[in-house]
């Protein structure tokens, strides 16, 4: 462990060697808070799930669907009556609030029939392609159904309004998740926790993920009353995905600041936020000169 001194010729403050940082260049403090928590997205999912995945605030449903209706279970001869059954209506939830609502329906002429959301079934005399927000039917008019046989079959269901990791954060900030921590001295706290920026990336079926926001305020003190300071913090990062790596070095971001009344130096930023990684500022990662 090397030394440096601080600029007002006080204690010598520790340099690690690995950050980069000039050892003979005035010493800076670096203080951290941080914000965030877990986001989680809610909705309809896909019919054919994506990856990450994603999630849809409302599906529609239309459609029309006909079929002959005979007097025996081989289905033959002429048919003895029409049926006809329509589709429509939405499934929807609130984006604020999150809560569910239908109209879908199905009706076949005796009244409708609501409809979970979701992908239709292949069935006898159907079969469905789904796509990742479509799912259309289609009829199958070589099967004998009881006493039915397919003749058309155009229901069809539809998502939209995606409902996506911004909103997800934007809620999670919106709540207790948008609170502040206090400001942390590195020299307290572990800086790869108190200094952490992270946004995990979503696997298979995972709809909620560790989202943290963290910044960062540089003092140097011990400098003329408005002399210039540039303070230069530098930034580590790892894949979120892989914990137990080392961190390496990411960006250097420098700040041109003017040393107050008391001869004291501050600059504050974001620590670096890059979905899939884990980023921290250098606890002394930072000088003034």
């Amino acid at each position: 462990m090397a030394y440096r001194i601080k600029a007002n010729g006080g204690a010598c403050c520790p340099c690690a060697e690995r950050v980069g940082c000039d050892c003979g260049a005035p010493c800076a403090t670096i203080e951290c808070r941080t914000r965030g928590g877990m986001a989680a997205m809610f909705g309809l999912s896909q019919y054919v799930p994506t990856l990450p995945p994603r999630k849809y605030l409302k599906e529609a449903a239309s459609g029309t669907a006909t079929a002959n209706v005979y007097g025996n279970s081989s289905c033959t001869g002429s048919p003895i009556q029409v049926a006809s059954c329509t589709l429509s209506g939405s499934s929807i939830y609130d984006r604020i609030t999150g809560v569910f609502s239908t109209t879908a329906a199905q009706n076949c002429g005796s009244g409708p029939i609501t409809l979970p959301p979701g992908p239709f079934a292949a069935t006898c005399g159907r079969s469905v392609v789904n796509t990742a927000t479509t799912s259309a039917a289609n009829p199958i008019p070589t099967d004998c159904c009881g006493s039915t046989k397919a003749t058309a079959d155009g229901y069809l269901k539809t998502l939209s309004d995606e409902y996506t990791e911004a909103d997800a954060i934007s809620a999670l900030l919106a709540g207790v998740g948008g609170t502040w921590s206090g400001w942390q001295d590195v020299g307290v706290c572990i800086a790869t926790t108190c200094c952490r920026a992270s946004w995990a990336a979503r696997g298979s079926g995972q709809f909620s993920f560790a989202y943290q926001e963290s910044e960062y305020r540089v003092t140097s003190t011990g400098h003329p009353p408005g002399w210039s300071v540039t303070l230069k913090v530098r930034f580590f990062r790892k894949a979120s995905s892989a914990p137990d790596s080392a961190y390496v070095f990411f960006a250097e971001e420098s700040q041109a600041v003017d040393a107050d009344g008391s001869g004291i130096a501050t600059a504050t930023g974001a620590v670096p936020l890059t979905q899939g990684y884990d980023t921290y500022v250098a606890s002394c990662g930072a000088v003034a000169s």
